[in-house]
C-alpha cells in the first residue's frame, strides 16, 4: 500500500501521463487490496480521472 500512495502522490504532485500510468497499473483487477486502493483514489478526487480502471466484481 505505500508503495502505491507514493505512486497516487507522484501522480498528484505531478500529473504526467507516465505517473498516472503507474496508478493505472496498480489498479488492474489482477491486483490485491483493490478496495483499499479505490478508497483512496475517491479521497483524493480522482474517481474521475481513474475511472475505467475502477471495475467493481469484474467477471
Amino acid at each position: 500500500m505505500n508503495n502505491f500512495l507514493e505512486k497516487v502522490n507522484a501522480f498528484l504532485m505531478e500529473p504526467t501521463p507516465a505517473n498516472r500510468a503507474l496508478v493505472a497499473a496498480e489498479l488492474s483487477i489482477e491486483q490485491e487490496m483493490l478496495g483499499f486502493k479505490y478508497w483512496v483514489i475517491r479521497d483524493n478526487h480522482l474517481e474521475t480521472e481513474f475511472e475505467d480502471e475502477i471495475v467493481w466484481n469484474k467477471h
